[in-house]
């Protein structure tokens, strides 16, 4: 959803040079570009999502860690903030609580990456359970604290393996989609842009024309009614692949 710290919104902009970059130079590209958001940020979303918010399905230790090592890659933040300013988001929906509200602060403010730290700071209590259920595991902790610098480290550490034009394609511009589609999210998911099959008293949509995007994750409405569920369809035409990688990583499956 969010990475910690204000310079989220510089890593944003950096991204962005990076994503225009190709499209100017490499347009050719960008199908392997979606194709790598599709397999790393999408995947780190929905971890981050259903696994680390609301612990949707039990999976391993190594699994949760990989997680949180693409979600750092993808520039869609860490599992830290996600428990806290998600969680948030779910018991003050489209309230002046609600750290990311539309319908309280500036749509293109929170595309851009925005939350209310005052808001979060004065209602943070309500999320402390499952920050401290997260930070259990000192990895987590530790990329949390460097996410930053660990961005920028796999950045230089790919360009140097791989090439810069390389680096763009299936690192840097995947990381500005994954990203910029976690505030995205937050926007179009509770405006008039979709349709709703429960009245939440909220304004969660679901949205069909962002599904390429977020694969499953646009169904937002289905989530706030059933925010505990690993898969987030409800009439048997919603499609939701990141069910997928519920049904594959829940270790659950194979101790039966």
């Amino acid at each position: 959803m969010f990475a910690p710290g204000k310079f989220r919104y510089v890593l944003l902009f950096i991204n962005f040079c990076f994503f225009a970059y190709e499209l100017v130079v490499m347009p050719g590209m960008m199908l392997n570009t979606y194709l790598m958001y599709a397999l790393t940020g999408a995947f780190s979303i929905t971890m981050m999502h259903r696994v680390f918010c609301h612990n949707a399905i039990q999976t391993w230790t190594w699994v949760k860690r990989l997680a949180t090592v693409t979600a750092c890659a993808t520039n869609v933040g860490t599992p830290i903030t996600w428990a806290g300013v998600h969680t948030l988001h779910h018991i003050y929906s489209d309230t002046p609580d609600d750290p990311h509200s539309p319908k309280v602060y500036p749509w293109w403010k929170i595309c851009l990456g925005y939350f209310d730290s005052e808001s979060i700071a004065k209602n943070i209590g309500k999320a402390k359970r499952r920050i401290v259920e997260v930070s259990r595991d000192k990895f987590v902790v530790f990329f949390h604290r460097y996410y930053y610098l660990l961005f920028a480290l796999m950045g230089i550490a790919v360009i140097g393996i791989f090439g810069f034009d390389n680096a763009v394609v299936y690192y840097f511009s995947p990381a500005f989609i994954a990203s910029f589609m976690t505030y995205v999210i937050n926007v179009v998911s509770h405006t008039w842009m979709g349709y709703s099959n429960f009245d939440m008293g909220d304004g969660s949509k679901n949205t069909l024309f962002t599904y390429p995007l977020f694969l499953g994750e646009n169904y937002h409405n289905n989530h706030h009614k059933f925010p505990g569920a690993a898969h987030f369809k409800v009439k048997w035409w919603e499609v939701d692949p990141m069910y997928f990688w519920m049904v594959v990583l829940d270790k659950t499956r194979y101790s039966k």
